[in-house]
């Protein structure tokens, strides 16, 4: 999607471009879109964990952390995927955006959100080569084996229907 798409009131783009400044800025890391750079961005993951498990955010949960951080995971894998951004306007809060690519999607706020606020060890480099909502080409198998049955028994009743004619 381009720029002008807007979650959480700025492009996905610009959320990213964010991130980057912030881990740059606030912790001397530097992101640079590439799936080594994960590693980072699993660090500054913990990070996040650790601070709202801590009394002082007993029940808060880090939005806006959790879009710019996500942002950037699906900027890396739009890139790495040659994917597109999507908007899912009837989804949960943190599915409302996911990254399209060839292989399936991924919601990377809900990825975020899942590492950040539950503590989840998520392999954020693993959704990169397969996204957890679907394998390559699972339903296509499934898709191809009805679509031939369903041939094969219209077929058979054709023939069916043909020789009791005459």
């Amino acid at each position: 999607m381009d720029e002008k798409f807007t979650p959480y009131g700025q492009s996905p783009q610009e959320l990213a471009r964010r991130a980057v400044e912030i881990a740059r800025k606030d912790y001397g890391i530097t992101l640079d879109f590439s799936r080594q750079s994960l590693r980072d961005l699993n660090r500054l993951l913990d990070r996040a964990h650790s601070l709202i498990t801590s009394p002082a955010y007993a029940g808060k949960v880090p939005d806006r952390t959790i879009q710019v951080w996500g942002a950037y995971l699906g900027e890396t894998i739009r890139r790495e995927n040659n994917g597109i951004w999507t908007e899912n306007p009837a989804a949960s809060e943190y599915r409302q955006y996911s990254i399209n690519t060839p292989t399936g999607n991924i919601f990377p706020m809900e990825q975020v959100y899942l590492r950040v606020v539950e503590g989840k060890k998520n392999n954020l480099k693993a959704a990169i080569i397969e996204p957890p909502t679907r394998k390559a080409g699972s339903n296509r198998k499934v898709i191809f084996l009805v679509v031939i049955f369903g041939l094969m028994m219209l077929i058979a009743s054709s023939y069916s229907l043909f020789f009791h004619l005459f």
